[in-house]
């Protein structure tokens, strides 16, 4: 891979339609991997590499104001947004939204490793509605080759455009300034660790790290979001039409229906996948009659609130089952005695109803791919 290129000159003109309200963001004070003799991008986290990488030169630093174009590209899916930092206030103040809980555990793994490095290593990823100007801009940048790209783990395609560009930086800030609501895809448990830290260590301005986050920003039109896999291990041998006699008697169950082994998704809304001793199977969903349906009818939450823990009662009698939730497309149900479930994914449109609503879903209810990886950007906060 080649070193980073800092490509200079754009005539922008002044966004007209700039108003106060919306998020605040800043351009990214971060270091970019430099690939060149250093180690290949494997998206670990261990704070000793990332020491390693910070003393012996494995990252560059661009120069300030850059513009920090993102592309993921996932066999035929590609979405390009842009690198920021976005201010903490925001998220306390709803401006940035979430729709997913979080769990204590994961939080303080994510706190220990970042407190350890000292680095964040991972943009949170947010999206927003279309907004055709600031893709205009960000289009312009990606006429040229990236200035790094680099393949990894799942097959994902990273590149990175960098752009100093005064009057450009202005404008993306401007056109982001705009926004009134962003929302995170994927990284709720980075987000929360990054607020209680910025509230743990009181920053005295807000050119503090500690002030801000790393985050992706990408159109909603872009983004995809894959059914969630829910991973059960069997503790004793289960004989298919035993198990499924008992599924057929859960209430939220209206029908189930055997299909082609090969199946990988779900027809329609209300239609969980269920894979059992090398066998699919559709499980059709009753939706809960509710006031507010804008959480509660959502397969995924249907799935974790009623179907899973009746699911968890007939794989293990004695109430001892685990569970692991595997991101969609990657199971590891097939090579154990174990039992899977993959709800129909909900729409970015759902989603973002979910977050405007106030409401949360389960955690680990949506599996936005592809996804930011970590070690690409490392950004300092000491």
């Amino acid at each position: 891979m080649n070193a980073p290129r800092i490509q200079h000159t754009t005539t922008v003109p002044r966004n007209s339609d700039h108003h106060s309200g919306g998020i605040t963001v800043r351009h990214p004070r971060l270091l970019v991997l430099d690939q060149r003799g250093s180690e290949p991008l494997d998206g670990s986290i261990e704070p000793e590499r990332v020491r390693r990488l910070l003393g012996g030169g494995g990252y560059t630093r661009p120069p300030l104001p850059t513009v920090v174009v993102y592309r993921l590209r996932a066999g035929r899916h590609q979405q390009t947004g842009v690198v920021v930092e976005v201010s903490l206030d925001d998220y306390r103040a709803g401006r940035i939204r979430r729709h997913e809980a979080t769990r204590p555990e994961r939080e303080h793994r994510i706190e220990q490793l970042t407190e350890a490095s000292g680095v964040e290593q991972m943009p949170v990823t947010l999206t927003h509605p279309d907004r055709p100007r600031l893709s205009e801009f960000l289009a312009g940048v990606t006429e040229r080759e990236p200035d790094l790209q680099a393949d990894a783990t799942g097959g994902v395609r990273h590149s990175v455009w960098l752009r100093q560009d005064t009057v450009l930086a202005r404008a993306v800030r401007e056109e982001l300034a705009s926004v009134p609501a962003v929302y995170i895809a994927d990284g709720h448990h980075r987000m929360a660790v990054a607020e209680r830290n910025g509230r743990s260590h009181r920053h005295s301005t807000e050119e503090d790290p500690r002030a801000f986050t790393l985050a992706a920003l990408f159109p909603s039109s872009q983004m995809r979001i894959l059914g969630y896999h829910r991973c059960l291990p069997a503790h004793r041998e289960l004989s298919t039409a035993w198990v499924l006699e008992r599924l057929t008697a859960l209430p939220v169950v209206t029908r189930i229906e055997e299909c082609t082994s090969t199946a990988t998704t779900n027809p329609a809304a209300g239609v969980v996948l269920l894979r059992l001793n090398d066998r699919c199977f559709r499980l059709w969903l009753r939706s809960p009659i509710e006031p507010n349906q804008v959480r509660a009818g959502l397969d995924a939450v249907l799935l974790d609130e009623q179907l899973l823990p009746a699911v968890s009662r007939i794989v293990d009698q004695n109430g001892q089952h685990g569970e692991s939730s595997d991101g969609g497309g990657k199971c590891w149900c097939s090579s154990r005695n174990a039992i899977c479930l993959v709800p129909h994914p909900p729409t970015v449109e759902q989603v973002m109803a979910v977050s405007d609503s106030g409401s949360v879903m389960p955690p680990k209810s949506t599996w936005f791919d592809p996804k930011a990886v970590a070690g690409l950007f490392a950004r300092e906060l000491r």
